[in-house]
């Protein structure tokens, strides 16, 4: 077997270094949002309204980055994309109302966003060279930052440190690995043409699309209502609260981790058919059955059903033939968080007039149609 270049290694880790703060910094946040949210004395709807931050400010940095991947080199824009998350974080501790955490949620959208298009670029470049499936691996990191970042958040609350120097440290740390990160990333030089920031989908993508879309819907609403749910509908805990989004990453690490060698042996469709109905099915029991630990199965449950569903869709996606990677990277962030980002609010507009719990059964729903529109992924399992 031909070694790997020390500089592929170090672009390896790199990488991972990369899925793995994107995974702390949106995880610091979700620990905190009860905090943040009681400071504030938001109601639920109103809650919803500010998550449109994100959604906003991920949408319009979508398209940007697939443009700026493809023009000037995805290590650029990942780098860019990172700081600005970082330096974002701070800023929604800040916040004196509902209108100026919405502003400061949108800078953080764009940093989440901007780097997930570029980060995903730079994991297919990655891939291709090694010459074998890793990019589930990728995705198993960001997983693990959002345990580790669900974890300090957890303790934070419960020494009851103030979201500001919480938030502070997080930022302090990832500045630092982003240095790191960016000396190491591959040095992949962008097209340098011009073309259109906003570009719709083709319609081999859009099926891929509804996938994706009902994936990243259910990814979103464990990170935004999980804890909410727990404490406010159950009544646990603050503390105990962030166990919810714990179980849900600490599944989808697991999930992620054998995602690619179970790729190998079931195919991108199996996969994520069996995962989506495992999703539903447990999310529903856990909800028929109001007590903390049925959640936290049901949770789990949408963690490990859920795993592979990004993964395989990237990879898919940069399979497409025609598109250029980065811009089907781009079109299908901009349809998967779509879902991530404006489906947590739509599920606060329904909690409010009904109950949460009415909610998150969007999200079995939803799980389901995955289910029917599986077959669209087939195209992660082509060769070359």
């Amino acid at each position: 077997m031909t070694p790997i270049p020390l500089e592929l290694r170090n672009a390896r880790i790199a990488v991972s270094t990369v899925f793995f703060l994107l995974g702390v910094l949106f995880a610091t946040w979700v620990s905190r949002i009860p905090a943040i949210s009681h400071k504030l004395q938001l109601n639920e709807a109103q809650l919803g309204i500010a998550l449109l931050g994100l959604a906003v400010g991920a949408l319009l940095a979508f398209p940007l980055s697939g443009w700026g991947t493809a023009r000037y080199g995805s290590k650029l824009t990942t780098t860019i994309g990172i700081i600005l998350m970082a330096l974002a974080l701070p800023l929604m501790t800040l916040a004196p109302d509902m209108v100026t955490l919405t502003l400061a949620l949108v800078l953080f959208g764009m940093g989440n966003g901007g780097t997930d298009v570029a980060m995903n670029s730079q994991a297919v470049d990655v891939e291709k060279d090694y010459g074998k499936p890793i990019m589930s691996s990728f995705h198993a990191l960001y997983s693990v930052g959002g345990i580790a970042g669900s974890l300090v958040g957890g303790l934070m609350a419960g020494i009851e440190l103030a979201p500001i120097w919480h938030f502070l440290l997080i930022t302090g740390i990832s500045l630092l690995l982003t240095v790191y990160a960016s000396m190491n990333l591959l040095k992949v030089p962008g097209s340098g043409e011009t073309g259109p920031v906003f570009a719709a989908p083709s319609p081999k993508l859009l099926g891929l699309g509804v996938v994706i879309f009902c994936v990243a819907v259910g990814e979103g609403a464990m990170a935004d209502w999980s804890a909410i749910y727990l404490k406010d509908s159950l009544g646990t805990t603050e503390q105990m609260a962030t166990a919810g989004y714990l179980a849900f990453s600490g599944a989808m690490v697991l999930g992620r981790i054998l995602g690619d060698s179970m790729r190998t042996r079931l195919g991108a469709v199996v996969l994520v058919s069996t995962g989506t109905i495992l999703s539903a099915v447990g999310l529903l029991l856990g909800l028929i059955f109001p007590h903390p630990y049925a959640a936290l199965i049901g949770f789990a449950c949408v963690g490990w059903g859920l795993s592979s569903g990004f993964p395989v869709a990237f990879s898919a996606a940069g399979n497409v033939p025609g598109v250029h990677p980065s811009i089907a990277m781009a079109a299908i962030a901009t349809m998967g968080y779509t879902g991530f980002l404006l489906g947590p609010p739509i599920i606060g507009f329904v909690a409010h007039a009904s109950t949460l719990a009415w909610g998150l059964g969007l999200v079995v729903l939803l799980c389901l149609i995955a289910t029917v529109f599986s077959r669209n992924v087939r195209m992660a399992d082509l060769k070359g």
